[in-house]
């Protein structure tokens, strides 16, 4: 089983959230409030997940040497977790406004440009955007120079000479995708309470 935690910031306020000295020093790198509440909303629910210190591989994703897999992600008002203890996992989202038609021509594949050419070619971009982010941290790769080799219109995406498998989390105003190696896993989707969470854990 896949578990999806979705967590919202509206309302929430720096001077609800106590922070450890650690945070203290991290958090002034963000300018924008928002920023900041996001970032400490990301660590606060990895913290929830496994109180253990994480660490990070080669191209920067983050584990846990005891498990499980997690994967990390936000947009907007926003804050996404994904985890599984039985293989990797990613996750991406985006917020869905009417600036979503910026994306550079060369990061699609002709499959999806023509789907893009056939309909609103805005909310497809954004879409495929994710799916291939959502790709792309499940692998652990970062981003790469090619991004028309992650062709998204399907729920399967062929990367590496491997499959990988795309769920939707319907999230209203956004666009949200899980990737995971394996078909047909469920998805297990927790909306939490943040001022409770902050006040429990941080």
């Amino acid at each position: 089983m896949i578990n999806v935690q979705v967590f919202d910031i509206s309302g929430l306020k720096e001077e609800q959230i106590y922070v450890s000295d650690q945070n203290k020093e991290e958090v002034k790198k963000y300018f924008f409030e928002k920023d900041r509440l996001r970032f400490l909303s990301g660590r606060a629910l990895i913290k929830k997940l496994n109180p253990s210190p994480y660490y990070k591989g080669k191209n920067g994703k983050p584990y846990f040497k005891d498990g499980p897999y997690f994967n990390l992600s936000y947009s907007e008002n926003k804050v996404v977790l994904v985890s599984c203890w039985d293989f990797e996992c990613g996750i991406d989202i985006e917020f869905i406004n009417q600036m979503t038609s910026s994306f550079l021509k060369n990061i699609f594949s002709d499959n999806e440009l023509n789907e893009i050419n056939k309909t609103n070619r805005s909310l497809l971009k954004l879409m495929y955007w994710v799916k291939k982010e959502a790709v792309l941290k499940t692998c652990g790769v970062g981003l790469i120079s090619n991004m028309k080799d992650i062709d998204c219109i399907g729920s399967v995406v062929n990367f590496y000479k491997k499959d990988y498998y795309l769920k939707q989390v319907a999230i209203d105003e956004y666009f949200c995708f899980v990737c995971t190696p394996l078909q047909d896993v469920i998805l297990n989707i927790d909306t939490v309470n943040m001022s409770e969470l902050f006040k429990k854990i941080m």
